[in-house]
């Protein structure tokens, strides 16, 4: 995220302005904003997030003075990041296991049909040569294309968490 520039103030203005950035990557949002400040008091924290949250902007607001709030602040992208990664993997696994699935269904259909022709074959030579013996042959086996037990599922999915824990351990998160 790059700095927000705020403008200079001008010499004959004498009403301070607060300088305020808003950035969601999710939503699309990027917009910086001059607001007036009516004293030339450091202006209140909770009356500034009263207007954020007044605005539509809801959410945990962090105040950038108080360090043990940018830690805060800080944990909380890192774990919004890590979510965020788990989510792509999540989703990279999901079109993944889709692909799987798609080819699956194409070499079945392919398979299905392929034994279909050979059997009408075996039919049109058994009308023509009564003597004619047809072949047991099986291209499609139903066997080969079922879906896993739900018990494999539930440990590949065990398995995934417990490798997730052991990662969060790993990086000392919580």
């Amino acid at each position: 995220m790059a700095p927000l520039a705020c403008p200079a103030r001008p010499q004959a203005e004498s009403k301070p302005k607060v300088c305020l950035r808003l950035q969601c990557l999710e939503l699309g949002l990027d917009a910086g904003m001059l607001l007036p400040v009516a004293s030339s008091d450091r202006p209140p924290f909770p009356k500034l997030l009263q207007a954020l949250a007044t605005a539509g902007f809801l959410g945990r607001g962090y105040d950038a003075s108080c360090s043990s709030q940018l830690v805060e602040l800080e944990t909380a992208l890192q774990r919004q990041a890590q979510l965020q990664r788990e989510q792509q993997d999540f989703y990279s696994q999901v079109e993944s296991h889709f692909s799987e699935m798609a080819d699956t269904i194409q070499r079945m259909k392919r398979d299905y049909y392929r034994e279909i022709d050979h059997l009408r074959e075996q039919l049109s030579r058994s009308a023509r040569d009564p003597r004619f013996r047809p072949d047991t042959v099986f291209f499609f086996d139903p066997e080969a294309h079922r879906l896993p037990s739900w018990e494999f599922i539930v440990e590949q999915l065990d398995g995934m968490r417990m490798k997730r824990e052991v990662l969060r351990e790993e990086l000392g998160g919580d």
